[in-house]
């Protein structure tokens, strides 16, 4: 056998020889697929949790530092269904003394797993990403991993939902130990 044959054969090319001449040959109509393919829909849980957050909070409260001293903490925070209402789309713009801090977060809900998903960056170069199981007794919890200017850290978020008057309670916990030491970082209430 001459190297072309052998190179055709290798190509696949050796198949076509084979085939015959083509004089009757048909080529196999394609497959029509078994189901049309469906756009996703956006779960029920997003736009729930959209209408339920949907608007502009302000915030005020406490930001505490790592030595445990406080200082003054004011946000103005607004929550939105964004990217064709997949995603919950929050937006803070706050200061903390004369320090400014910003972040934008999106949250979806995983209907596979029944948790929801979040990932958040900020104007320092932090980034995080966290799971929640939801809304419990107007309580959620959420569970998140972060990196930021001062490392690796796990964090827990609270929120307290509470009404007009009250407003909604928030803070946050962080630990650098792997959770056997956890610090407070900040306690805000905030109402639309």
């Amino acid at each position: 056998m001459n190297k072309t044959i052998i190179l055709a054969m290798v190509l696949g090319l050796g198949s076509v020889a084979v085939a015959g001449d083509g004089k009757d040959a048909k080529a196999p109509a394609p497959k029509a697929p078994d189901k049309a393919m469906e756009m996703p829909k956006a779960p029920k849980e997003v736009a729930d949790m959209a209408k339920a957050m949907t608007g502009t909070w302000n915030c005020t409260g406490k930001g505490i530092m790592p030595d445990g001293s406080s200082i003054d903490m004011t946000a103005s925070f607004k929550s939105k269904a964004d990217l064709d209402g997949f995603w919950v789309h929050d937006s803070l713009d706050g200061k903390m003394g004369k320090m400014a801090y910003k972040f934008e977060a999106f949250s979806t809900y995983d209907a596979a797993t029944k948790k929801w998903r979040k990932l958040g960056v900020d104007n320092m170069g932090g980034s995080s990403v966290g799971t929640s199981d939801g809304v419990k007794d107007n309580k959620v919890e959420w569970a998140v991993e972060s990196t930021s200017m001062m490392g690796q850290m796990t964090e827990k978020e609270h929120m307290e939902m509470g009404d007009a008057k009250t407003g909604t309670k928030v803070w946050g916990e962080m630990t650098m130990d792997k959770g056997k030491t956890w610090k407070k970082t900040f306690e805000v209430v905030c109402k639309k």
